[in-house]
Order: C-alpha cells, then sequence, then structure tokens
C-alpha cells in the first residue's frame, strides 16, 4: 500500500500531530457489517494505552525526558497525539508513528491502565464547565445513541472498570484504519529527505484496511428547552448552544 505523505511545512520547531478522526463517542460501532455495543470512554481509554503501552513503553516518559511539550488528546470527534521538540526529532518520529500504528498492548496492561482513567475520571467529575457542556448537549440531542447518555468522552468510573482488552482492540481496529488518520509534520528539515525517511518507515508497517461502517441511527428532532443542575461553583458557567437543521 502506497502512503500518501503530505502537509510538511516549515516553521522553525518541529511539531509531530498524528490525528485519527473518528466518531468515537459512539456506544454502537459497525465492523465488518457487525454490530457491537461497547463501554462508553473507549476512544480515552485507548489512547492512554497507546501511548503507556507502546513497543517503546511509555513513550510520554520518552519524551519528557528529551524536554518535549507533549500529550495525547481525546474529545467527541478525534484523537490527537502530539509532540513539539528540537532534538532527537527524527527518532521521536519514528517512535510515535510506531506506537500508534504498532499497537502491543495486552490484557494486563488495560488493567494497568484502569488506574490512571479512573483517576483523571474522579479528578473531572466535579468540574462545573464540563457538567454544563454536557447537559447542552443532551438537550439538544435528546434520543441519539450515537452520542453518550449523561457520559462524555471520558466515560465514569464503573463504565471504565468494566473495559475489557476485547472491547479495546476492537475500537483500535475500527477506527485506527490507514482512512481514518493523517501525519501532519511541521519543522526546519528538507522536505524530500523527509518524505523518503517517512516512507522507510512504513514500509514495516502493516497495511490496516477500514471496515467501519456508519451505523444507522436516528435522531429526534425534539430538544429540551431547559434543565437545571444543582451544583456549587466559584464561578459561573454560561454555555450556549445550537441545534442545527
Amino acid at each position: 500500500m502506497e502512503y500518501n505523505i503530505n502537509d510538511i511545512y516549515k516553521p522553525l520547531l518541529l511539531d509531530t500531530f498524528k490525528r485519527t478522526i473518528s466518531f468515537f463517542n459512539s456506544n454502537n460501532i459497525n465492523y465488518k457489517d457487525k454490530y457491537y455495543k461497547v463501554h462508553p470512554g473507549l476512544a480515552h481509554f485507548l489512547e492512554h494505552t497507546l501511548l503507556e503501552h507502546s513497543k517503546h513503553g511509555d513513550i510520554m516518559n520518552l519524551f519528557f525526558k528529551r524536554e518535549y511539550a507533549k500529550n495525547g488528546i481525546t474529545n467527541l470527534d478525534q484523537t490527537t497525539y502530539f509532540f513539539y521538540g528540537v532534538k532527537d526529532t527524527k527518532e521521536s518520529i519514528k517512535t510515535l508513528i510506531e506506537a500508534i500504528d504498532i499497537p502491543v498492548f495486552i490484557k494486563e496492561d488495560i488493567e494497568e491502565v484502569k488506574k490512571a482513567v479512573k483517576e483523571e475520571v474522579r479528578m473531572n467529575l466535579n468540574k462545573a464547565n464540563l457538567l454544563a457542556y454536557d447537559k447542552v448537549r443532551d438537550n439538544l440531542i435528546t434520543e441519539y445513541d450515537f452520542l453518550q447518555d449523561k457520559n462524555y468522552h471520558l466515560g465514569n468510573v464503573k463504565s471504565t472498570e468494566e473495559i475489557t482488552y476485547e472491547e479495546v482492540k476492537l475500537v483500535y481496529d475500527a477506527f485506527y484504519n490507514d482512512e481514518n488518520k493523517f501525519l501532519e509534520i511541521c519543522g526546519n528539515f528538507d522536505e524530500e529527505e523527509m518524505i523518503n525517511y517517512l516512507e522507510e518507515i512504513y514500509k514495516n508497517i502493516k497495511p490496516h484496511k477500514n471496515y467501519l461502517r456508519l451505523c444507522n441511527e436516528s435522531v429526534n428532532k425534539n430538544v429540551n428547552k431547559c434543565s437545571v443542575i444543582n451544583f456549587p461553583v466559584d464561578t459561573n458557567t454560561n454555555i450556549l448552544g445550537f441545534r442545527i437543521k
């Protein structure tokens, strides 16, 4: 399979982004013409799994030692893996690509990831802005299983504890296909040399075909005009949402 390597720019520093675009927050997955229902928060859980249990170990720790700004970010429709650095960047690009495209996580790793994710979930339970955002979304889209009912992209403690290795593997196989991701590199480098370097990396990565299909979901045209959350806050939070036809 030939990879179309593009979007290479030349700012002062080298930035690498690996972004997987998908409808991650669906509880329903149509993969290889078979329907699956999975726990909420799996996209974010998979982000932790790939970063912390790669063939290179925990790559966030590796990038920290190289003094990079780095992170993985998952929201309602995509996951982004990135770093900003000025030394050993070519080697780090290879490390990041292999961490995402050559998964090696096992069942024991899933149990380890649960500890970190549950702690992150607990830390976000009492954030007023997240509660308000979720309520706006729930009011605008009242009956749509494509979004998680009363669970945003982190899921909750109970759903995280119930996640299985098989579910994580399913979500990876379904969403991390070659049609659903792109690599963006920015820096002061020779374009042709970088393209040749990337092509050598991808020669050792198996093609990942797309067998993901959209689920047949229906949307309720009604919206909830008002709802009340009783929650103590230090600062008022205002979020305005619109339902676009």
